[in-house]
């Protein structure tokens, strides 16, 4: 679905935090994350369509990343695991198998690795996002 190359976004703070907590109501979604700084973070995204996510409390971040869809209006979110760069230079993983990835992008966004734990731990479309501080 993305388009766009892949920019990251969000406060430099959200790299080497974790996401704490994730509530979705209709077609908004907030997800509170802990910067490695241990100040916390609710960041809120509105006019969500899709949502790819799998128990990401207490995922390590490496980063937030969001790319362009193929509609103007709309953007692809991934809040990417820190352990999914660990697996990027890896040609085989005795989990998910092998892949000739040399971008996140292209590491299969679904597959279950180290014991669980997933590349992207929350993937979603959305219409707009605002962070703040809490």
């Amino acid at each position: 679905m993305s388009i766009g190359p892949l920019r990251y976004v969000g406060h430099s703070d959200f790299h080497d935090g974790s996401i704490l907590a994730v509530s979705r109501t209709e077609n908004k979604m907030h997800v509170t994350i802990e910067g490695s700084s241990g100040k916390r973070y609710v960041v809120e995204f509105d006019g969500v369509s899709s949502v790819e996510s799998e128990s990401p409390e207490g995922m390590m971040l490496y980063a937030l990343s969001e790319a362009e869809t193929e509609a103007e209006s709309l953007l692809r979110y991934e809040f990417i695991n820190w352990h999914a760069m660990k697996l990027m230079n890896r040609v085989q993983n005795p989990i998910c198998g092998s892949w000739p990835a040399t971008s996140l992008s292209q590491i299969p966004i679904s597959r279950t690795c180290l014991k669980g734990s997933f590349q992207v731990g929350i993937l979603l479309v959305a219409g707009s996002v605002h962070a703040s501080a809490r």
